[in-house]
């Protein structure tokens, strides 16, 4: 696997409220040699205060749930329970630790999550945040938006109960996953994405190409994300 992943305050704002995580779990148990990759990504609410909080909490609580799954290898794991389980762990202590730090009162943050093992991708979301997958023939989105009319309809963190949708699907060779902020899909259009990422000679440079591309359409919000091309590191 390739792996790139970049964040950017934008043009307005004063701080940078995404936070991301990447983590390569490689592991050899009984002569069987494993590798998997965990990816997650996290948008803080704007509106109200400590979304740079929010965000910093929720991919952090998560992935330190979902490591203690990730690194068994005496069971069978279920991904996509995990990745729930995972998520509404992290929207409960969210939540407690705006209760217990009143000024944080009204954070949240939008959560995508993926766990790529082998050629199989488990994917978590809650909100705007977007898993695409990205190949020569297509960009498709896998994700679907949690917003109506600019306002979030789910969040991680605000209240008691949490919906989160879950995806399986295979990977091929050569596709490209992209988990990115609203930041860069509010400015740049999918086909855009789609040529720059394939026209990119790196996935840095994709990556340097699409924040570019947002900051001169504007860069309105923090625009972060994460990239990751589905072949073998040395080709």
């Amino acid at each position: 696997m390739k792996i790139a992943y970049k964040s950017d305050i934008g043009k307005i704002r004063d701080t940078d409220e995404d936070s991301i995580i990447v983590l390569r779990i490689g592991s050899i148990y009984e002569s069987k040699e494993s590798k998997k990759l965990l990816l997650i990504l996290g948008d803080g609410m704007g509106g109200p205060p400590c979304g740079e909080v929010a965000s910093y909490l929720g991919t952090r609580i998560l992935a330190e749930f979902l490591m203690t799954e990730l690194l068994s290898a005496i069971k069978e794991i279920n991904y996509s329970s995990a990745l729930e389980s995972g998520i509404k762990k992290a929207n409960s202590e969210i939540l407690e630790y705006a209760m217990r730090n009143s000024q944080c009162s009204g954070m949240g943050t939008t959560l995508v999550t993926a766990i790529l093992d082998n050629e199989k991708l488990y994917v978590g979301n809650v909100g705007d945040s977007r898993l695409y997958i990205i190949n020569e023939k297509e960009i498709k989105q896998i994700t679907e938006d949690h917003r109506i009319e600019g306002a979030l309809t789910r969040v991680v963190g605000c209240f008691p109960d949490v919906e989160i949708d879950l995806f399986e699907l295979n990977l091929c060779k050569g596709d490209i996953t992209l988990m990115c902020c609203d930041g860069l899909t509010d400015m740049v259009s999918d086909a855009e994405i789609q040529r720059m990422v394939l026209e990119s000679k790196t996935l840095k440079d994709a990556c340097n190409n699409l924040i570019h591309s947002a900051n001169e359409k504007g860069g309105r919000d923090n625009i972060s994300l994460i990239l990751v091309k589905n072949e073998d590191e040395r080709t």
